[in-house]
């Protein structure tokens, strides 16, 4: 790449008039340009020199063309541009849903961020909505109705614990009245109790002293028929003698060897009678005896042990009545211990109807929070049927009026939109003049014509590397920014961009000229 480094000085010595010395212009790649020196001015007294007409004029010209090469003024690099699309520039609005659209802008209408642009009519998303709405009015009277229940249930519980505290403040006073009874019996069993005592003390009054009275009655009984029998055996004995000796007497009479009158046989024989009447007497008397006394007594042993078994029975009856008052005490313990039983398990339901309650509460309350996120949803869908322009810019797409009220399908492009107010530009410039351009460099961008009006613009990017055109010539694609005043400018449009450099003097600009056409730098070392 052939820059000018280094402005060339002029050979001649010029004497500018007395004026400031312009300030150098600095570049990105090429040092700032010299400074042109001055002559001093000639003393007042020095001596004119002496010359002719034709000479001065000759020097005033050769001053003058040497002020004008140092006078100073704008440069401008310029280069064809053409305007580019920019990267993102362009927003397509696109179809959320299938239905029917309503256009709301018109083709060039400028617009800003948030503008309504069209409309959506989708029935689906309404059906949508509106079963949403009934899901959500739904989940609110569920709610409502979980909600009123959960205080019932509440009372329920406090009613069941209220209950089943009573009746297990009955239930210890029960064990106290038991425990009680435990170390100091009943009145009721007490007095059974000593009943049974005294039926005790009757039957052992009947055992140890009405039985063996009777009993020794009847030893006694037995004793008199012994001796009964003893006697009637000695008078048996007596009358076996007398009956002997009579019957020896009454053989002797009979053989006649004795008389049959005697005495004696008499006396035998009232003897014999007399014993014999004796015998029957005491068979008789032992005979009565053993049969009404004994009879007598076994009937009062057998009253006696049948008034015992009677006794007996007596006992069994209040031992059953004080079994039976245990009984009652035991039944009404297992009552008040089914009665905690009960109101236990009645809690306990309670507790679960108040946990059910809960959950019912906490799952409405889900229910709810999902049909309002779904209403929500579709709310914002349907929000989204409104379609609004994501940024400011100018509506490109062309015959909208067809699409109004037409149906599109979900996806298909409606319009477009482009930020027109700053375009991107690509101006080519010459490989020579690469080094005077740097970025935020101001420029004016025209038209091609002669009425083109200017924008004003600003050098954006400078690329690293030179590009070759169609026909062999070098160059540099610098990247710029135009104001688009009315938005009158549109991708695509070709011009012509200045690019203002900043000061040059004349024989500068005049030797960067020669420059590129002469390329006189291949052969200068200077």
């Amino acid at each position: 790449m052939n820059a000018v480094n280094k402005p060339q000085k002029s050979p001649l010595k010029v004497v500018p008039p007395k004026s400031p010395t312009p300030a150098p212009i600095e570049t990105p790649t090429a040092p700032p340009a010299q400074k042109t020196p001055t002559t001093p001015e000639p003393s007042k007294s020095s001596p004119k020199p002496k010359a002719d007409g034709k000479w001065v004029i000759m020097a005033l010209m050769v001053v003058g063309v040497g002020a004008i090469a140092a006078m100073p003024f704008p440069n401008y690099v310029r280069g064809e541009a053409e305007i580019i699309d920019q990267e993102g520039a362009r927003k397509a609005i696109n179809m959320p849903v299938s239905g029917m659209v309503k256009i709301k802008v018109k083709t060039n209408q400028l617009l800003t961020a948030g503008d309504v642009v069209a409309e959506v009519a989708s029935p689906e998303i309404e059906n949508q909505m509106a079963d949403a709405e009934r899901q959500r009015q739904q989940a609110l009277a569920s709610l409502a109705a979980a909600e009123n229940y959960l205080p019932i249930a509440e009372k329920q519980l406090e009613e069941a614990k209220t209950a089943e505290a009573i009746a297990r403040s009955r239930a210890d006073k029960q064990q106290q009245e038991i425990a009680a009874i435990s170390e100091e019996k009943l009145p009721k069993i007490r007095e059974i109790e000593r009943e049974i005592a005294i039926i005790e003390q009757e039957i052992a009054s009947i055992r140890n002293n009405d039985i063996p009275r009777i009993q020794i009655d009847i030893v006694s009984i037995q004793k008199e028929i012994e001796g009964i029998e003893l006697n009637n055996y000695r008078l048996s004995e007596q009358l076996q003698d007398v009956e002997k000796s009579l019957a020896k007497l009454q053989g002797l009479a009979a053989d006649g060897l004795f008389p049959s009158e005697d005495p004696r046989i008499l006396e035998l024989k009232n003897q014999e009678n007399s014993l014999t009447s004796q015998i029957e007497q005491q068979t008789i008397i032992q005979s009565s005896v053993n049969q009404q006394e004994i009879e007598a007594k076994k009937s009062e042993i057998r009253q006696s042990e049948s008034l015992i078994e009677q006794k007996y029975q007596s006992i069994a009856a209040k031992r059953e009545q004080i079994k039976e008052v245990e009984k009652q005490l035991q039944d009404l313990s297992y009552e008040r211990e089914n009665d905690i039983e009960q109101q236990v398990a009645a809690r306990r339901r309670a507790e679960e109807e108040v946990e059910a309650a809960l959950r019912k509460v906490e799952s409405e309350k889900q229910l709810l929070v999902q049909a309002e996120g779904e209403l929500q949803r579709l709310e914002t869908r349907a929000a989204e049927l409104i379609l609004r322009t994501p940024v400011g810019g100018t509506v490109l797409t062309a015959n909208l009026d067809l699409l109004n009220n037409t149906t599109i399908q979900a996806g298909e492009e409606i319009l477009r939109i482009a930020d027109l107010r700053q375009l991107p530009g690509e101006v080519k410039i010459a490989q020579e003049d690469a080094n005077l351009i740097i970025t935020g460099q101001p420029a004016i961008f025209k038209l091609r014509g002669s009425y083109s009006s200017e924008y004003q613009a600003t050098v954006q990017d400078i690329p690293r590397v030179i590009v070759t055109d169609e026909s062999g010539k070098r160059e540099l694609k610098v990247k710029i920014s135009i104001e688009n005043q009315a938005n009158q400018l549109l991708p695509g449009t070709a011009g012509y961009v200045h690019i203002e450099t900043g000061e040059m003097r004349v024989y500068q600009k005049v030797w960067l000229e020669v420059n590129k056409v002469l390329n006189l730098g291949k052969y200068l070392p200077w």
